[in-house]
């Protein structure tokens, strides 16, 4: 963009008013390519092909690893129980007890 380090302190925050793009917010640093597109929707003139009407890609939805956890494990039992009223149902099949009068 042509600024030094102090140059863009000190105008970021117009910078990020007008949609630049915000650092990660794990490593705090910029992505270039956004930065690019960025840009370049700022001079429909110089670039017609970015047009800024079209719907932006959406982000893949965030995974709560946590919750996946917890899903996991419930299945697992519900796995367990299934597996231990297949074996009970097979036994009672074996022995003639189908619970039938």
């Amino acid at each position: 963009m042509g600024l030094t380090p102090d140059q863009f302190a000190e105008c970021r925050r117009r910078l990020y008013a007008r949609g630049f793009p915000v650092p990660d917010e794990t490593t705090g640093l910029y992505d270039i390519e956004a930065i690019d597109r960025w840009r370049k929707r700022q001079r429909p003139d110089l670039y017609p092909e970015v047009q800024p009407g079209l719907p932006a890609v959406e982000p893949a939805p965030r995974i709560d690893w946590g919750e996946r956890f917890v899903e996991a494990q419930k299945a697992e039992s519900m796995g367990e129980r299934f597996a231990k009223a297949e074996r009970t149902l097979r036994a009672k099949t074996r022995s003639g007890d189908d619970g039938r009068v």
